[in-house]
């Protein structure tokens, strides 16, 4: 008997959560910081010139936090799916860091980490509320060794999957810099998926690692 009513009450939140969500609507932003975050770029994903004394390539995450949203959330390694995008963890609660492109802290490009927004089985995701971010908020990623990566947004953009500039936000090359990337917009009811993305570009605060 108890083992039933901890199963029930397991399945009974998220459905609560589900049947009290907005109707058919994910978030929305209102873009900001658009041509800042394009001016990083190297260019259609193209590498940049090596960097003269760049400094040692950090290791993997394992955890991101935007303290202004109470976001904290692990990170796990993600790679690519087999119609070539970015892999999303099965857990609602984890962002996936994509392993093929730059690592956070790396001197040159776009170092991604994506996140769901919400599932209709697990209720809210890690990036949940990502559509609140707002420029000057801070961004702290942990990598295994245990060092601290601070960044600052810069820019808050959403796109129709099919508008999305890919080879902008997974460049290999231009400017260090860290993307955040989740869904919003209009659910399709006929997928269960939401038609746009929302990506959130910060900066390296200077200092390095603490």
């Amino acid at each position: 008997m108890r083992v039933a009513l901890v199963a029930l009450a397991l399945v009974a939140v998220p459905l609560l959560w589900w049947s009290l969500r907005p109707e058919a609507a994910g978030p929305d932003v209102e873009p900001v910081g658009e041509a800042a975050a394009g001016a990083l770029t190297a260019g259609h994903g193209s590498p940049a010139p090596p960097v003269s004394g760049a400094p040692t390539v950090p290791t993997e995450p394992v955890e991101v936090t935007v303290p202004a949203l109470d976001l904290a959330a692990p990170v796990v390694g993600v790679g690519t799916t087999d119609t070539g995008l970015a892999e999303i963890p099965e857990h609602v609660g984890t962002a996936g860091w994509y392993s093929p492109g730059p690592r956070p802290g790396s001197a040159t490009g776009s170092a991604v980490l994506v996140g769901h927004v919400n599932d209709v089985e697990q209720g809210p995701g890690a990036f949940a509320r990502l559509a609140e971010t707002a420029p000057g908020d801070r961004v702290e990623v942990r990598t295994r060794t245990g060092a601290v990566l601070a960044f600052r947004v810069i820019a808050r953009e959403q796109w129709d999957k099919a508008d999305v500039p890919l080879p902008r936000l997974f460049d290999v090359g231009g400017s260090p810099r860290l993307v955040l990337l989740t869904c919003g917009g209009v659910l399709d009811q006929g997928t269960g998926q939401y038609q746009d993305n929302i990506a959130v570009t910060a900066v390296p605060l200077g200092g390095g690692p603490r």
